[in-house]
Protein backbone atom coordinates (compact mmCIF):
# COMPACT_ATOMS: atom_id res chain seq x y z
CA UNK A 1 0.00 0.00 0.00
CA UNK A 2 2.90 2.41 0.63
CA UNK A 3 3.82 2.37 -3.07
CA UNK A 4 0.35 3.49 -4.06
CA UNK A 5 0.17 6.65 -6.15
CA UNK A 6 -1.83 9.34 -4.42
CA UNK A 7 -3.17 12.59 -5.82
CA UNK A 8 -2.72 15.93 -4.14
CA UNK A 9 -1.79 19.56 -4.44
CA UNK A 10 0.60 21.96 -2.85
CA UNK A 11 -1.15 24.77 -1.04
CA UNK A 12 1.23 27.40 -2.35
CA UNK A 13 -0.48 27.00 -5.73
CA UNK A 14 -3.39 28.79 -4.07
CA UNK A 15 -1.28 31.26 -2.12
CA UNK A 16 -4.08 33.82 -2.02
CA UNK A 17 -6.56 31.42 -0.33
CA UNK A 18 -6.84 30.45 3.30
CA UNK A 19 -6.39 26.85 4.43
CA UNK A 20 -10.14 26.20 4.75
CA UNK A 21 -10.74 27.13 1.09
CA UNK A 22 -7.82 24.97 -0.05
CA UNK A 23 -9.11 22.00 1.93
CA UNK A 24 -12.55 22.47 0.37
CA UNK A 25 -11.06 22.61 -3.14
CA UNK A 26 -8.95 19.50 -2.60
CA UNK A 27 -11.89 17.56 -1.19
CA UNK A 28 -14.22 18.62 -4.02
CA UNK A 29 -11.57 17.58 -6.56
CA UNK A 30 -11.39 14.13 -4.98
CA UNK A 31 -7.71 14.48 -4.11
CA UNK A 32 -5.98 12.45 -1.43
CA UNK A 33 -3.83 15.07 0.26
CA UNK A 34 -2.20 18.45 0.52
CA UNK A 35 1.40 19.59 0.86
CA UNK A 36 1.11 22.58 3.18
CA UNK A 37 3.37 25.51 2.31
CA UNK A 38 5.56 27.00 5.00
CA UNK A 39 5.65 30.49 3.54
CA UNK A 40 1.90 31.08 3.72
CA UNK A 41 -0.33 28.41 5.25
CA UNK A 42 1.84 26.80 7.94
CA UNK A 43 4.69 29.17 8.83
CA UNK A 44 7.64 27.85 10.85
CA UNK A 45 7.16 28.32 14.57
CA UNK A 46 3.34 28.40 14.48
CA UNK A 47 2.56 24.90 15.76
CA UNK A 48 -0.88 26.00 16.96
CA UNK A 49 -1.95 26.95 13.43
CA UNK A 50 -0.31 23.81 12.02
CA UNK A 51 -2.31 21.63 14.41
CA UNK A 52 -5.52 23.37 13.34
CA UNK A 53 -4.63 22.89 9.66
CA UNK A 54 -3.94 19.19 10.29
CA UNK A 55 -7.24 18.71 12.11
CA UNK A 56 -9.24 20.45 9.35
CA UNK A 57 -7.39 18.48 6.68
CA UNK A 58 -8.15 15.16 8.36
CA UNK A 59 -11.78 16.12 9.09
CA UNK A 60 -12.23 16.58 5.33
CA UNK A 61 -10.96 13.04 4.72
CA UNK A 62 -7.62 14.25 3.37
CA UNK A 63 -4.09 13.60 4.52
CA UNK A 64 -1.14 15.91 4.99
CA UNK A 65 1.14 14.75 2.18
CA UNK A 66 4.17 16.79 3.22
CA UNK A 67 5.39 20.09 4.60
CA UNK A 68 6.70 22.36 1.86
CA UNK A 69 9.17 24.30 3.93
CA UNK A 70 11.26 27.07 2.53
CA UNK A 71 14.15 26.00 4.71
CA UNK A 72 17.44 26.26 2.83
CA UNK A 73 20.35 23.97 3.61
CA UNK A 74 22.85 26.81 3.57
CA UNK A 75 26.46 27.06 4.50
CA UNK A 76 25.86 27.78 8.19
CA UNK A 77 26.30 24.49 9.98
CA UNK A 78 24.86 24.15 13.46
CA UNK A 79 23.58 26.97 15.57
CA UNK A 80 20.07 28.37 15.40
CA UNK A 81 19.33 28.30 11.69
CA UNK A 82 15.57 27.96 12.11
CA UNK A 83 15.18 24.26 11.35
CA UNK A 84 13.78 23.54 14.80
CA UNK A 85 10.81 25.81 13.95
CA UNK A 86 10.31 23.96 10.65
CA UNK A 87 10.40 20.62 12.45
CA UNK A 88 7.98 21.80 15.13
CA UNK A 89 5.39 22.67 12.47
CA UNK A 90 5.99 19.48 10.48
CA UNK A 91 5.34 17.43 13.63
CA UNK A 92 2.17 19.43 14.41
CA UNK A 93 0.97 18.89 10.84
CA UNK A 94 1.69 15.17 11.05
CA UNK A 95 3.70 15.53 7.85
CA UNK A 96 5.54 12.38 6.79
CA UNK A 97 8.26 14.43 5.07
CA UNK A 98 9.67 17.93 4.79
CA UNK A 99 10.65 19.46 1.47
CA UNK A 100 13.75 21.66 1.76
CA UNK A 101 15.84 23.70 -0.66
CA UNK A 102 19.50 22.81 -1.30
CA UNK A 103 21.21 26.10 -0.51
CA UNK A 104 20.85 29.53 -2.03
CA UNK A 105 23.19 29.36 -5.01
CA UNK A 106 22.47 28.15 -8.50
CA UNK A 107 24.48 25.15 -9.65
CA UNK A 108 26.85 27.33 -11.71
CA UNK A 109 27.78 29.37 -8.62
CA UNK A 110 27.93 26.39 -6.24
CA UNK A 111 31.54 25.24 -6.03
CA UNK A 112 32.56 21.93 -4.44
CA UNK A 113 33.10 23.42 -0.98
CA UNK A 114 29.66 25.06 -1.02
CA UNK A 115 28.06 21.78 -2.12
CA UNK A 116 29.90 19.94 0.66
CA UNK A 117 28.61 22.38 3.27
CA UNK A 118 25.05 22.19 1.93
CA UNK A 119 25.27 18.39 1.97
CA UNK A 120 26.55 18.44 5.54
CA UNK A 121 23.64 20.61 6.63
CA UNK A 122 21.18 18.46 4.68
CA UNK A 123 22.47 15.38 6.50
CA UNK A 124 22.15 17.17 9.85
CA UNK A 125 18.56 18.26 9.30
CA UNK A 126 17.70 14.87 7.80
CA UNK A 127 18.99 13.15 10.92
CA UNK A 128 17.06 15.59 13.10
CA UNK A 129 13.84 14.98 11.15
CA UNK A 130 14.37 11.19 11.25
CA UNK A 131 14.57 11.31 15.05
CA UNK A 132 11.08 12.88 14.92
CA UNK A 133 10.00 10.02 12.61
CA UNK A 134 9.84 12.32 9.57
Amino acid sequence: MSNMIRSGLTSVTFRQLGHEAIIELAAKAGLDGIEWAGDVHAPPGDAKLAKEVRERTEEAGLRVASYGSYYRCVESIGGDDGFEHVLEVAVALGAPLIRVWPGRRGSVEANLEYRRLVGENLNRVGDTAARARI
